[in-house]
């Protein structure tokens, strides 16, 4: 695409600080909270909000005076939604630097002049992609209200689905309050199983749990790496605040994810 200026003239969480919810307790219904997370030069990290937008959820809400932009989206870093209505992504980047209008706005990656203003909004139970395009390290600060319902409902299409844990807690991928266990379909082997696919930020590269389901045996209901051992090595990962994640539907229906709040308000 063409630069603006062209134009005009001729996707690892540090030890970040989570108020009134990193000990699973919150003092009142109004707590707010704030996590930081660390983007590498050149590097992709898998993110969720974890809060209540305090004022809007669009993304030139939540990332107003973050992350680095320019004049053409190949310069610019990148947040990449996933649509599983339609199974595609979806890219947004930031102008800035060019002395135009459009400076520091989010705006569609489609080539379009003058660009689309990105429609791309962000709740605690999405998964999306941040990438960088900078030779330098960034923080990126998510905040907002702690989510105070009892309760929290995902949909989860047959396919793939971007997802994350719709809490501002960190959660262990086998602890039953996550609601992970219960709505999805596991097998006797990872082929029949439902898969969650998990980002190594370190290492750049995915891993693969699957769900022991109707074995009669006692690794009944637990989720597994899928590595092919024997027997299988329980997945000890935990869902961190603000981290994103796949959940591939492989049982052939939609289900819905309930999740339990896991801490008290």
């Amino acid at each position: 695409m063409k630069k603006l200026g062209a134009f005009l003239v001729g996707l690892g969480l540090v030890a970040g600080t989570v108020f009134a919810a990193a000990t699973n307790t919150a003092t009142s219904v109004n707590a707010v909270g704030f996590v930081k997370r660390t983007l590498p030069p050149n590097r992709l990290i898998m993110c969720s909000i974890g809060f209540s937008a305090m004022v809007t959820n669009s993304i030139d809400s939540i990332f107003d005076g973050q992350l680095t932009g320019g004049g053409d989206s190949s310069s610019s870093d990148i947040i990449i939604k996933w649509n599983p209505a339609t199974q595609k992504y979806e890219n947004a980047w930031k102008v800035q630097g060019t002395g135009t209008p459009y400076d520091n706005k989010w705006y569609v990656d489609d080539g379009s002049f003058p660009p689309v203003s990105s429609p791309m909004k962000f709740a605690p139970g999405d998964g999306f992609w941040i990438r960088s395009a900078q030779v330098v390290t960034q923080e990126v600060v998510f905040s907002g209200e702690v989510p105070n319902g009892l309760l929290s409902t995902n949909q989860i299409v047959s396919q793939m689905n971007l997802v994350a844990f719709p809490y501002s807690a960190k959660i262990a991928v086998n602890d039953p309050t996550n609601g992970l266990t219960s709505c999805a379909t596991g097998g006797g082997d990872s082929a029949s199983s439902d898969i969650l696919i998990l980002w190594d930020e370190l290492n750049q590269q995915y891993v693969n749990l699957w769900l022991v389901q109707g074995t009669g045996s006692p690794y009944d209901g637990s989720w597994y790496y899928d590595d092919g051992a024997f027997p299988p090595n329980v997945a000890t990962n935990n869902l961190e605040v603000s981290q994103g994640f796949w959940f591939r539907r492989n049982a052939g229906s939609d289900t819905t994810w309930v999740a339990h709040r896991p801490y008290s308000l």
